[in-house]
């Protein structure tokens, strides 16, 4: 786990900002683009549903379209990326994967549970329907008959 002196960290990063030369900003908006997409899809390349739904809470670093990093301090992840691909740390998409909506969780639960209230309801309709239909015919029955 990634974890930076924050004094020390920010003078590390300001540093590696001097060093490296700026980027270009739609390059950086191509790759935020894309993570945001990935993000609401729920989805990464290379990390299947149950992983990426453990990495709620985490920090995800995009470059060129590719997940680099993952981490939980935001500038310890920049400094080591900027390291590893002498870029400038801003150029790095960093977003916090969210955790599953509560309000997308609460509309699967109430369809499912609409779904069984529906098919409750049918099952009481037409069991009502078929013993009204039954007393229905018998009563009809001892009408039309003659004695």
């Amino acid at each position: 786990m990634e974890e930076s002196n924050t004094s020390g960290g920010n003078a590390e990063l300001r540093e590696l900002c001097d060093r490296f030369p700026d980027f270009a900003v739609e390059d950086w908006q191509d790759d935020e683009e894309w993570l945001l997409s990935r993000l609401r899809a729920r989805s990464l390349p290379g990390f299947t549903q149950s992983q990426f739904d453990r990495l709620a809470g985490k920090i995800v670093a995009v470059y060129k379209r590719d997940v680099v990093g993952i981490g939980d301090d935001e500038v310890a992840l920049r400094i080591r990326l900027s390291k590893q691909h002498e870029v400038h740390p801003g150029r790095f998409v960093l977003r916090i994967i969210g955790k599953r909506s509560f309000f997308k969780s609460l509309v699967v639960s109430s369809a499912l549970i609409w779904l069984v209230i529906f098919v409750g309801i049918s099952v009481l309709f037409i069991a009502a329907v078929s013993g009204l239909g039954t007393k229905a015919n018998a009563t009809f029955s001892r009408i039309g008959t003659v004695r």
